[in-house]
């Protein structure tokens, strides 16, 4: 396949699990184990981690991940995180001075799930996977 033909058939590509999705399932689940905010940058970070390592591939296909030179970022899953904040399901504070998102409490969990079952014990994996992640680089951070 030429080059020229991999565009133009990436260009019709469709994810089975989009970033959206991934976000709005690991938000659902993150407040139903009563944890209703993250890091933005430690789950980008945590992301990368998984990439490089190829762990979770079928649930962060669709995020892709741009490097600044300084730190990675994902347009994809900013994006998510946008449409969500304005679905009133994640919210931020002070996005220019902290990188936490935050879940409504008060969302419906089984709603955000119901089209994401065969996703739910990958994304629950990658949930603690991630909260291990945290950890270690919260005490990484405090040691040094």
């Amino acid at each position: 396949m030429t080059d020229e033909q991999k565009k133009y058939l990436d260009r019709f590509y469709e994810p089975d699990f989009t970033a959206y999705e991934f976000l709005t399932a690991f938000s659902a689940i993150y407040a139903s184990l009563g944890d209703y905010s993250f890091n933005r940058n430690a789950m980008i970070d945590f992301i990368n981690h998984c990439k490089n390592n190829s762990l979770f591939t079928k649930i962060l296909e669709d995020i892709s991940l741009k490097s600044n030179g300084v730190s990675y970022y994902s347009e994809n899953y900013e994006e998510a995180i946008t449409r969500l904040r304005y679905g009133g399901i994640l919210y931020t504070i002070s996005p220019e001075h902290d990188s936490t998102v935050y879940i409504d409490e008060k969302l419906s969990i089984t709603d955000l799930l119901k089209d994401k079952k065969k996703y739910i014990d990958d994304v629950t994996n990658f949930i603690n996977e991630y909260k291990n992640f945290e950890n270690e680089n919260k005490n990484s951070r405090i040691l040094k």
